[in-house]
C-alpha cells in the first residue's frame, strides 16, 4: 500500500511538472489592440492626436527625432511609446537622435511628445521618423506646455 501511495504521489508530481513546463510564454497569445490606445490626457495635459497614422510591419522599430521648425530654437522633449519614456529631456537639433524601440502590441500603439519647453518660438515642433524593415515614415508633432501631441503606430 505504501508503494502504491508513493507511486501515486510521484505520478501526480510528474504530471504537474509536465503541465507547468509545457506552458511556455510562446503559448500565450500576442497582446493586441484593435483600436487606438492614446490616452486623452498624459501627465496633467490634454493629448492632441495627429490625424496621420503610421503603419509598420514589425514590432521592432527605430524612432528618430529632430527640430522641424523653421529655426532650431532650443526645444526640449521627452518621447513616450505606449506610456514608457524612450527619450528623456532631449534638446532637438537638425541632427536626428535615434533610439530602437520594441512595440508592445500587434495593432495599435502610440508615440507621444511631451514638451519641457517651447524653445524661443512656440509651439515645440518635433519631427518623428519611424523606421521598420520596409522603410521610413515621418509625422510632425506639435506640443505646448499645456498640451501633448501623439500619433498612432499600427503593427500590421
Amino acid at each position: 500500500m505504501k508503494t502504491f501511495l508513493f507511486l501515486s504521489r510521484a505520478a501526480l508530481i510528474l504530471l504537474l511538472l509536465i503541465t507547468f513546463v509545457g506552458c511556455s510564454k510562446d503559448d500565450d497569445p500576442e497582446p493586441e489592440n484593435e483600436e487606438s490606445n492614446i490616452p486623452p490626457e498624459f501627465r496633467g495635459r490634454n493629448v492632441e492626436v495627429n490625424p496621420k497614422t503610421v503603419y509598420v510591419s514589425s514590432k521592432s522599430i527605430s524612432v528618430s527625432v529632430w527640430d522641424n521648425g523653421n529655426l532650431v530654437d532650443g526645444d526640449i522633449v521627452s518621447i513616450y511609446v505606449n506610456g514608457e519614456r524612450v527619450i528623456n529631456e532631449h534638446e532637438l537639433t537638425r541632427t536626428k537622435h535615434t533610439v530602437d524601440v520594441d512595440l508592445k502590441y500587434k495593432g495599435y500603439n502610440y508615440i507621444l511628445l511631451y514638451a519641457h519647453n517651447e524653445g524661443t518660438s512656440s509651439p515645440n515642433t518635433c519631427a518623428v521618423e519611424i523606421e521598420d524593415d520596409k522603410g521610413k515614415q515621418t509625422v510632425v508633432l506639435n506640443a505646448k506646455l499645456t498640451t501633448n501631441a501623439a500619433a498612432n503606430v499600427v503593427v500590421e
